[in-house]
């Protein structure tokens, strides 16, 4: 697909919600958005630090979007 690459510091928002399976994972809602702190490309995971709430985990790399990085200049 045609977006950058999703790396360390990315911000991303997941596009399906996801149930943690393994104690390591995060439960999240679709639409959530993260940090990225780990990048496993190789297994297809990512280590996420939600924004809105004090929570971090793996979720699949699947199941989240970069976000667009955009000027602000639709606002108003």
């Amino acid at each position: 697909w045609g977006m950058g690459e999703v790396k360390v510091g990315s911000i991303v928002e997941m596009v399906y919600a996801y149930t943690a399976q393994r104690d390591d994972e995060l439960t999240v809602n679709e639409g959530e958005v993260l940090t990225v702190k780990e990048v496993d490309s190789q297994d297809g995971w990512i280590k996420g630090q939600c924004v809105a709430r004090i929570a971090s985990g793996f979720v699949p790399l699947s199941y989240v979007k970069l976000m667009e990085m955009k000027p602000s200049s639709n606002t108003g």
